[in-house]
């Protein structure tokens, strides 16, 4: 295992989202749902985190997506 893929998996992704102003979100399964704290939208499922794979996506507005590292880029 590299340092990149270390890091990403000793991150909790909701305390992330916490620091970028998300304060509700929802879990299930495999996925993390919130607000995309890019765009700071008002729908509460238009971003998704997949636990698994450690990537997210916005569905809405941005219709981007990546890694933990490309979120903070």
């Amino acid at each position: 295992m590299d340092a990149v893929e270390y890091l990403k998996k000793q991150i909790d992704f909701t305390h992330f989202l916490k620091l970028y102003g998300v304060q509700r979100y929802h879990e299930h399964g495999n996925q993390i749902r919130s607000i995309c704290p890019l765009h700071k939208g008002d729908n509460p499922t238009a971003f998704v985190y997949l636990k698994d794979k450690m990537l997210w996506f916005c569905h809405t507005q941005c219709k981007v997506g990546g890694d933990i590292f490309d979120l903070v880029a």
